[in-house]
């Protein structure tokens, strides 16, 4: 008899704790639950209200488009210094107004030098939540007005890394310089454009005093600040 009362008193014991694992089970699969559909929902706002300032695709954003849904993201951190590139080599001409994308690939068609301002932002590869991210490795050189929208949202933001940068100066841009500079003709197969800027104060009240294009020899070293499109 007394071995019978254990033994239903073991199985009480088991079923108890079997009940309550499985309760708990079910807790911790309905938190998960609530959870991941609080980040889809939140994902979706995140979407819906996008915002000049926002770290969003690998970078942040500096400009929108009047949908609100698309624009320019830039990277956080330069890249280079390094040369322009294939000194000496005239790339074929294509129009300023085009995008910094369409130029840069218009330079690796034509230059296989590695470790040019191109390359490097071509083979950029910015991971969001570590090696197993999502990965963004669409980037590009910014054209003229792509840079200016990087320099725009750099005076009100605090976290584009532009503070010695704009002191120092020099960026590369991804044109070739066709043309004269202070009524000297310039050859456009050994200089290229870059963008020199002097400013005061630091983010978020950041002044630019000069913002100017002029010709550089293709050797020379700059950094590029990186950008892609969403």
């Amino acid at each position: 008899m007394k071995t019978a009362n254990r033994f239903l008193t073991a199985f009480a014991v088991f079923f108890l704790y079997t009940s309550c694992q499985k309760s708990e089970m079910q807790d911790l699969k309905s938190q998960a639950s609530k959870a991941e559909s609080s980040e889809t929902r939140q994902s979706s706002i995140d979407k819906k209200n996008l915002a000049i300032g926002n770290l969003y695709g690998g970078g942040i954003i500096v400009y929108l488009d009047e949908t609100g849904n698309h624009g320019l993201i830039a990277a956080l951190q330069d890249v280079g210094p390094a040369p322009w590139g294939c000194d000496g080599t005239l790339i074929p001409y294509i129009d300023y107004s085009l995008s910094g994308e369409e130029h840069t690939r218009q330079i690796l068609a034509y230059c296989n030098e590695p470790g040019i301002a191109a390359r490097l932002c071509d083979e950029l590869v910015v991971r969001e939540k570590g090696d197993k991210g999502k990965k963004y490795d669409d980037w590009f050189m910014p054209n003229s007005n792509e840079f200016y929208r990087i320099l725009t949202a750099a005076n009100s933001l605090d976290d584009m890394n532009f503070t010695n940068s704009i002191s120092l100066g020099g960026y590369w841009l991804p044109y070739q310089w066709f043309g004269t500079f202070q009524a000297f003709p310039v050859d456009p197969s050994t200089n290229a454009h870059y963008v020199i800027m002097t400013s005061y104060g630091t983010p978020p009240d950041l002044n630019v005093i000069a913002f100017m294009q002029m010709p550089l020899s293709k050797t020379s070293t700059l950094r590029v600040r990186p950008v892609r499109r969403f």
